[in-house]
């Protein structure tokens, strides 16, 4: 049921606000129903929802509520007539936050526009927009360093990003090639935006450990020497410093849990796996002891996702045959299982055979171009798991298995958020079922009206493949069979403006423990048509078609 604004207010606006560090019951903080001189009864009572005061009593922004079935923006003209009489009476005009509990917007008026945010700002983050409001200069008035980028395409990226920003925008995107300079580029960016006062403090975030050293060691210390710098392992920050340095995998690492609860336990568990002697093992062995681990792993997951059997993955991806230079993702990875099979299945096909003809993964017969782009470029993977969990089980497995700077982000893909177009060659993935989605949060790029995650996924695959591209995707057999409307359209798509090269279907067991759906491989080629489809009918995967998963070799 929708919540009138009263209810919004006090079940979920005051607690996000408290959340922030508000206290709602200190009146040199936060003030409720605050009239403000010069309004007539009509339109509006001329009584704010909330003030959140500055500690010399200044109002430094209003908070206008509406009830949760209202769109907070119905009060725009409101909460400029709010802002505009109360900077009359004060040095400086407030800022303003509109929300109905479901969505907020923040709106410096005047200055800029409007836009959703996630939660209120704390009062320093209000403290740091007021001083860059008062004492910002120009992006665009300011040269750029030569001392740290001085090539002439470097400046030219600056300036874009800076005429970008002074035009009012937020955000800006620059693409530059290995070895053309790309950290002293942002370098000498992040320099004119501090000298513009553009920008209070910094974060550098990278997917790599040695991006992070190498960002916080060498270039803040070499190129902005007098600001002060520190990285972020942990929520605990040093407030005092300018430039924040940190990696994704730190992020996802973070408050993770390792309980054991007495000490003759822990002191025995360390015994036993100081005796594996792990560190002096190679990848093969450190890859096999986590997947065991894995496969112990027989929750499914709150939509639907559960593990993927390791000997099917492998089965997808011989199929699909990535190479190593290609663009390899998965866009709802959970252990990463498709990504870490892709890279040994690459290796394997790229490694000459020991003395015995048993094949290796050490790559030996990649150039250096290929086996760097294994590790820094070719595989992306994305999860939205709320806890982390499996960020940090999929980050973990990818490093035990050799690639040692994961790329694997937290990211909805099929979330307004997510917008890629052609950036993958090949996507191997097994999508949640019977997942649904809200409406309002699908990307408009997909079917809005469709909720069902397994046909959404598959539309954005086809948007995320590149010309050419190849895709191994598991599907519950409603897709081949479903009746709906939206059913028959994604299989007339995948027919006649792609090709779909092959359906492999799999016995209902194939999944268990987690569930016992009846699925099936899709093969496709991102372009083309259809002029004949390769059916396989799986009636045996080797192994046991029950809970235990025993393989009928033993």
């Amino acid at each position: 049921m929708s919540r009138n604004e009263a209810n919004t207010r006090k079940e979920i606006i005051d607690k996000a606000l408290e959340k922030a560090g508000w206290s709602l019951d200190d009146s040199n903080q936060v003030g409720m129903e605050i009239p403000v001189d010069g309004y007539d009864a009509e339109p509006w009572n001329g009584v704010t929802d909330y003030c959140l005061y500055l500690p010399n009593g200044e109002v430094i922004a209003v908070v206008e509520a509406k009830r949760q079935s209202r769109d907070p923006r119905v009060a725009e003209q409101q909460v400029r007539h709010y802002v505009t009489e109360i900077e009359k009476h004060q040095s400086f005009r407030p800022f303003a936050f509109m929300s109905n509990g479901d969505r907020m917007f923040f709106w410096d008026v005047g200055n800029e526009n409007k836009r959703p945010v996630a939660g209120f700002f704390s009062l320093r983050d209000l403290q740091n927009l007021l001083y860059i409001r008062q004492n910002k200069i120009p992006l665009q008035q300011l040269s750029v360093n030569l001392a740290i980028a001085n090539r002439a395409y470097q400046q030219e990226a600056i300036g874009r990003v800076s005429e970008r920003f002074d035009e009012g925008h937020r955000r800006a995107l620059v693409v530059m090639a290995t070895g053309t300079g790309k950290t002293r580029t942002i370098m000498a960016l992040i320099e004119v935006f501090l000298r513009a006062n553009q920008a209070r403090t910094v974060l550098f975030v990278a997917d790599r450990d040695a991006l992070v050293r190498q960002a916080l060691d060498e270039n803040f210390k070499v190129y902005l020497p007098s600001e002060p710098r520190d990285r972020i392992r942990t929520y605990n920050v040093d407030y005092s410093k300018r430039l924040y340095v940190g990696s994704s995998f730190e992020r996802y690492m973070q408050n993770a849990e390792f309980k054991v609860s007495k000490s003759a336990t822990l002191i025995e568990v360390c015994n036993l796996i100081d005796a594996l002697k792990i560190s002096e093992q190679n990848q093969d062995v450190q890859g096999d002891l986590y997947e065991y681990l894995l496969s112990k792993l027989s929750t499914a997951g709150r939509n639907g996702q559960f593990r993927t059997p390791r000997h099917i993955i492998r089965m997808m991806v011989r199929m699909v045959d990535p190479k190593p230079k290609e663009r390899i993702g998965d866009l709802a990875a959970g252990t990463c299982g498709f990504p870490v099979n892709a890279y040994e299945y690459i290796l394997e096909q790229h490694s000459e055979p020991d003395e015995q003809g048993n094949p290796q993964l050490i790559g030996d017969l990649l150039s250096d171009e290929e086996r760097e782009c294994l590790q820094t470029e070719a595989f992306t993977a994305y999860d939205n798991d709320a806890g982390m969990t499996m960020l940090r089980i999929g980050s973990m497995n990818l490093m035990l298995h050799g690639i040692k700077h994961p790329r694997f982000f937290y990211m909805d893909t099929l979330s307004k958020a997510f917008n890629d177009e052609k950036s993958l060659d090949v996507v191997l993935m097994n999508p949640p079922f019977k997942g649904k989605m809200d409406e309002s949060d699908i990307n408009p790029t997909l079917p809005t009206k469709c909720k069902k995650t397994e046909l959404l996924f598959l539309h954005l695959i086809e948007r995320v493949l590149d010309m050419g591209g190849r895709c191994a995707v598991i599907v519950p057999d409603g897709v081949l069979f479903g009746s709906s409307k939206q059913h028959q359209e994604i299989r007339k798509k995948i027919i006649e403006t792609h090709r779909l090269d092959g359906v492999v279907s799999m016995p209902s067991g194939v999944f268990k423990p987690y569930a016992g759906v009846s699925t099936a491989v899709l093969l496709f080629t991102r372009g083309g048509t259809t002029d004949k489809i390769w059916f396989y009918d799986m009636e045996h995967d080797g192994f046991s078609l029950d809970d235990t998963a025993v393989s009928d070799s033993m």
